[in-house]
């Protein structure tokens, strides 16, 4: 009797049809509320995971880059041989002079810092003479540190004008993240 009655009630369900007139389509089965915790937990510790790499990865690839780079020799790295030389209002010839070394390579989004993350020093030297410019207007001036196009360091062109420079400077895109930041 129990199995007569089973059938009925298969061979009954298998015959419904939709009162609305749509395709016979199963329904599709919901997911457990616990599998769907446990893929969120997985997609969670996934993510931990990944950032927890991020500056591991980061560091290993900026050491192979710089291990890289430095095969390659400073002579090549440096886009002019002879560093360019400003004049002051007094009639000196003043150079820029990094008195720490960058970390490189640079990558965008990174910190623009010496190495082993130190502050990066900056001084105008005399280039008549050699001693660091401690006194006058040009002893307490402020830098702009900005972006240049990648092909604007050309070894034949050595005197630009402020014009040629300036219209190098990648400037700011709207809608897009800041190019620098920071003082």
């Amino acid at each position: 009797m129990q199995t007569r009655y089973m059938e009925r009630t298969n061979s009954m369900s298998r015959g419904k049809r939709s009162l609305e007139g749509e395709d016979e389509q199963p329904e599709r089965k919901r997911p457990a509320l616990a599998s769907v915790i446990v893929e969120a937990l997985k997609v969670d510790s996934l993510q931990k995971l990944c950032s927890s790499l991020e500056p591991i990865l980061r560091r290993v690839v900026s050491e192979e880059v710089e291990r890289a780079l430095a095969k390659l020799g400073p002579a090549r790295l440096n886009g002019r041989s002879s560093p360019k030389c400003i004049e002051g209002p007094d009639g000196r010839n003043l150079r820029m002079h990094f008195r720490s070394r960058l970390s490189l390579p640079l990558f965008t989004g990174g910190k623009v810092e010496g190495e082993q993350g130190a502050a990066i020093h900056i001084v105008l030297v005399d280039a008549n003479t050699g001693h660091v410019v401690t006194s006058g207007p040009e002893s307490s001036v402020k830098l702009d540190v900005v972006v240049l196009e990648g092909d604007f360091n050309n070894e034949d062109d050595e005197d630009w004008t402020q014009e040629e420079f300036e219209s190098h400077v990648v400037t700011e895109r709207e809608g897009k993240r800041p190019l620098l930041t920071g003082d």
